[in-house]
């Protein structure tokens, strides 16, 4: 993920919890082992740029878009630009067929 989902979580956590719980969380999320997080440096933010212009995107939406692209991944986002914009550019999947597509069936 990029590093500007940190930025995302304490905004959204601080809005409709307070600061204190956005703190919380977002701390959490910084620390969980099992997320890699990608600094948006010019190489990046050229392709993110070049995702926005040419896809009509917004600008964090690119920087999503971006990194799923460099780094040969799926966009998991019930953005709906993302789900429809992306279409062959980038694999994006709804969160609910992502959990579909990535559950391992138990046995």
């Amino acid at each position: 993920m990029p590093t500007l989902v940190l930025v995302e979580i304490a905004a959204t956590v601080g809005r409709m919890h307070g600061e204190r719980r956005s703190a919380r969380i977002t701390q959490l999320v910084a620390r969980w082992q099992t997320i890699t997080f990608y600094d948006l440096d010019r190489a990046l933010a050229d392709t993110a740029a070049d995702l926005a212009r040419i896809h009509r995107l917004r600008g964090a939406d690119a920087v999503y878009a971006a990194v799923a692209q460099q780094y040969g991944t799926t966009l998991v986002s019930r953005d709906r630009e993302h789900l429809t914009r992306l279409a062959g550019i980038v694999p994006v999947l709804h969160p609910v067929a992502a959990i579909t597509a990535f559950t391992i069936p138990p046995g």
